[in-house]
């Protein structure tokens, strides 16, 4: 974190020196790969409403991820009671406008193959790296969207433990489309009998009670979105070190900090929400209904309209 921080301060200019973080250090900080085996996925150009709506959930016994804070990344596995418990969650039909959907399945002697719906705008990710930096209108509106989507899933029962920039995907190239959500490699159905207590995740969004080896809840994901936030509204992440195990004590500490002067202009009811999510304790942080309530994001959407309708009736 120190390290990130001491990148953009050398470039001087609040605006100039988030975007400079961002193309100099993101890619190294929270950009992650993924291996799976056996799966390909094809993009589906049918219309977004479709009836074919089934979550992509996971097919491989194992994935390594690596980034999202660190110079490295630790192995993800995911097989045993939790494995059967996550493919139990096929038979459910998820149908949300803010979720990539799986259109259909393809089998053949070799390989199953995955057709989902399209998806043109790429990667939060990429978007970020480009901006540096979102207005908190913006960056609210995101928000509300993912969480809007991550309330559902958890309504349904289903945890997605691996929110991240790299898997929330705009719909289209346009400046004000929406979010979806995809990469269901990593989810868990709750409710099915068996503890979560899978380590598993990318280094820099994961909670600290995964990191701690605790059982743990769909509370994972509300942190995730926490750390999202933090990303959206400065352009740097909340940790980051080198060394995974320095990363991962600032982790397990909930050791951030909302740095001057790159936090400056940004709102004490952004900070409150941030910190509501990204509380250590998951007994005591937020959950997508009492984010979704919180003043902040519905704050940004009054004012968003207040101005539309300033423009409109000026």
């Amino acid at each position: 974190m120190a390290q990130c921080v001491q990148a953009v301060r050398q470039t001087g200019g609040a605006a100039a020196s988030h975007s400079c973080c961002w193309r100099n250090t993101a890619r190294s900080v929270l950009h992650s790969t993924h291996s799976s085996s056996d799966v390909k996925c094809l993009p589906h150009a049918s219309s977004p409403t479709s009836d074919h709506h089934i979550p992509a959930l996971p097919l491989t016994e194992s994935r390594l991820t690596k980034g999202g804070g660190g110079g490295g990344g630790f192995p993800v596995t995911d097989h045993g009671s939790e494995q059967r418990g996550s493919s139990e969650s096929g038979s459910a039909t998820i149908k949300h406008e803010n979720i990539v959907a799986l259109e259909d399945i393809y089998e053949s002697s070799n390989h199953l193959y995955l057709i989902m719906q399209l998806v043109s705008g790429g990667e939060l990710f990429d978007r970020i790296v480009e901006k540096g930096f979102y207005t908190e209108m913006d960056a609210s509106r995101l928000i509300r969207q993912v969480l809007d989507a991550v309330n559902y899933l958890h309504n349904m029962g289903i945890v997605h433990r691996d929110l991240k920039p790299e898997n929330l995907l705009y719909f289209s190239p346009h400046d004000e489309s929406k979010i979806m959500i995809s990469d269901f490699g990593l989810s868990k159905m709750e409710g099915t009998g068996d503890v979560m207590a899978t380590a598993c995740g990318t280094p820099g969004y994961v909670a600290p009670e995964v990191l701690a080896q605790k059982p743990y809840s769909k509370a994972v994901d509300c942190w995730s979105i926490g750390v999202i936030a933090y990303i959206l509204l400065c352009g740097y992440p909340p940790f980051y070190d080198e060394n995974d195990s320095k990363l991962f004590e600032q982790i397990l500490k909930a050791d951030y900090e909302f740095d001057a002067p790159y936090w400056d202009d940004i709102s004490d009811s952004a900070k409150d929400f941030i910190s509501s999510l990204m509380e250590k304790d998951p007994e005591k942080r937020f959950v997508c209904d009492q984010a979704l309530e919180h003043p902040w994001p519905e704050l940004q959407l009054t004012r968003a309209s207040e101005r539309a309708w300033a423009a409109v009736s000026g």
